[in-house]
């Protein structure tokens, strides 16, 4: 029911799902995405570059 498709991107990394994205986001507040982005291989376009 919760599985991911085969056409979607894969899931950012986190040792817990949910709760570890939680407490990344509170500790490091803006700085968190930028992190993320840095240690997972994932392709995100921006909606601000089209």
């Amino acid at each position: 029911m919760f599985g991911q498709d085969a056409r979607e991107p894969p899931l950012a990394p986190q040792s817990i799902p949910i709760i570890g994205h939680m407490v990344g986001l509170s500790k490091s507040k803006f700085n968190y995405y930028v992190n993320l982005r840095l240690v997972s291989t994932i392709l995100s376009l921006w909606l601000g570059m089209c």
